[in-house]
């Protein structure tokens, strides 16, 4: 087969000439399968995917360590609030809160929750700094300033119970709340007669009480953006929504999650820690309005939206915002658990946030696997392991639970999990048992997807014929692809089929939005990655004619036949149709 870079139809694909693209192998699989179909006799092998383990058309592209470069991050005003992986000499705190304290916010310190409170770090002349290689998004956070000792501050928790609850937010104010034994505290550091104190005391009773009930808005500003309609006859087309990429503090839009309020407005956190609501998300996208809600939070990339309330899943706890004042503005931090491990190495992230219909959360780890958090319970339940790096997770309305891994040790190729309960799926090597390297769906060649993210089940009538199949969206090729599945002797296993239509980011969230029944997409840009921007919509269009008829496969000694309208060409089939 001759090495044919272009799209089979270029329609399809908006950025195919843009200068990540340049060196990019489309539809490689579908012509070796052209050739395949006008071969006589059929070919018995099939070359591999170029480039499989390096070179341009392999892992990482024609891209470098230089275009992952960023120093913007640290032109972001993060509100006096970051949460993240605190490193300084030899100080590392996986769940850290660093803050700037005192009048004008000239000293900062690093506040462990994970150690009652305790003072991991205390500087002043600056706040902190993020590494510029890939965003910033590996090294966690670092100490600028001067470094102030602190043998001999001591955190506001000696000794007994203690249980974190999170933090308020009052102007230049963070008033810790916790639980020792048995009574409610509140503490707040600050700084008085150039000394670090903490104030504190019984919630019912503290002087801090005050600025507990929300506090002036910090972030008062709305920023209105356009979106661009989709157009063309296939039965799917993107609409982009624009981000408010231009906005007074610098916010990076590295989308990580989204999900929608009961009137069809969105929740979308960023990778770089904010949360905003979007509104006006209308047939016709002329004006929407996005206000940023909450900052600070650790890396998140899950958010699920539970009776009108938002939940965010980041690299240290699930935190419900809480707007107590009404001015659309969270005020109350509220640590809905942290008892999962939260690793300080650079590439371990948390992802997907889901919700049962019974209030418990699931999540993707790929240290821990994935995980459940029952409400009113401070264990976190693992349910299978061996997931390598997990973008996102899924749950059915059959209660299946879906997840990929991408390639790498023990996971030959990127793969489609639907998840047994106790199974683990190779990462790190095998396990004793039947289950000990549980087999996936589908696994998916680099050529198709190189870089999974997560999935979603398609919900309500208002979006075609899929009612209630799973779709799967790429991170690292900006596309998304239908996954059909089948049961055979008990065990499900699948294949995916793409669907028409490139991204400009790399996709990885999908929610449908109770108001309109539409598919929104969310992704980012990061390393490994075709992706050329960020926030997506896709919609449906009810004047095209769709024209998947039948959804089902069945597995054969040779191929894998696909059946549409109940024919099959004999020729490539064994044992034939």
């Amino acid at each position: 087969m001759r090495d044919s870079q272009g799209p089979l139809q270029p329609e399809d694909w908006p950025w195919r000439n843009e200068p990540v693209n340049r060196q990019r192998l489309y539809d490689f699989y579908a012509r070796q399968a052209q050739v395949a179909l006008n071969a006589l006799p059929p070919a018995q092998t099939l070359a591999e995917f170029p480039g499989l383990d390096s070179g341009k058309y392999g892992h990482w592209g024609v891209q470098t360590e230089k275009d992952w470069r960023d120093d913007r991050w640290n032109q972001m005003n993060l509100g006096g609030v970051i949460a993240g992986v605190f490193r300084e000499a030899n100080t590392t705190v996986p769940k850290g809160v660093c803050l700037q304290i005192g009048v004008g916010g000239v000293w900062s310190a690093c506040i462990d929750p994970g150690n009652r409170l305790s003072v991991a770090a205390l500087w002043k002349g600056g706040f902190v700094e993020f590494a510029t290689q890939r965003f910033g998004l590996l090294d966690g956070l670092s100490p600028k300033g001067d470094r102030i000792p602190v043998s001999e501050l001591i955190p506001p928790v000696l000794g007994g119970t203690f249980r974190y609850h999170g933090y308020y937010r009052h102007g230049a104010r963070v008033i810790f709340s916790y639980g020792e034994n048995g009574a409610e505290m509140l503490a707040s550091p600050w700084v008085e007669g150039g000394r670090f104190v903490w104030i504190k005391g019984p919630s019912n009773t503290s002087p801090l009480r005050e600025w507990i009930h929300g506090g002036p808005l910090r972030c008062g500003e709305e920023i209105i953006t356009h979106g661009t309609t989709g157009v063309g006859s296939k039965p799917y087309v993107i609409d982009t929504i624009e981000l408010p990429v231009k906005n007074p503090w610098g916010s990076l839009m590295f989308l990580g999650d989204h999900d929608f309020f009961s009137n069809g407005d969105a929740a979308i956190c960023t990778l770089m820690g904010d949360v905003w609501i979007a509104r006006g998300l209308d047939e016709d996208l002329k004006k929407v309005t996005w206000k940023r809600f909450a900052a600070g939070l650790h890396q998140p990339l899950g958010l699920k939206i539970v009776n009108d309330e938002v939940y965010v899943l980041g690299r240290d706890q699930i935190t419900r915002l809480r707007d107590l004042n009404g001015d659309g503005e969270a005020d109350f931090y509220e640590c809905i658990s942290n008892a999962f491990t939260s690793s300080p190495a650079a590439h371990d992230y948390i992802t997907g946030l889901q919700c049962d219909s019974e209030g418990a959360f699931y999540f993707a780890f790929g240290n821990q696997g994935i995980c459940r958090v029952k409400p009113g319970h401070d264990e976190v339940e693992v349910l299978a392991t061996g997931l390598r790096n997990p973008d996102g997770i899924a749950l059915g309305p059959a209660g299946e639970i879906v997840c990929a891994a991408q390639e790498g040790d023990w996971t030959p190729a990127s793969m489609i999990c639907q998840v047994q309960r106790g199974a683990h799926y190779g990462y790190r090597g095998p396990k004793p048992g039947p289950l000990g390297h549980a087999s996936p769906l589908c696994y998916l060649p680099r050529g198709i997807d190189h870089s999974s993210g997560g999935q979603v089940f398609v919900e309500g009538d208002r979006w075609g014929p899929l009612q209630g199949q799973l779709l799967h969206f790429s991170y690292g090729d900006c596309v998304h692809f239908l996954v059909l599945r089948e049961n055979i002797d008990g065990v499900t296993q699948g294949m995916i089929v793409p669907l028409p239509g490139e991204f400009a980011s790399g996709a990885h969230r999908g929610r449908f939005n109770p108001r309109d029944g539409q598919l929104y997409v969310s992704g980012t840009r990061g390393w490994s990655t075709y992706a050329m921007a960020d926030g997506l919509r896709i919609c449906w269009a009810t004047a095209a004619n769709f024209s998947l008829k039948s959804r089902s496969f069945n597995r054969w000694t040779r191929c894998i036949c696909i059946s549409r309208d109940n024919h099959c060409s004999r020729r490539i089939c064994s044992p034939p149709c």
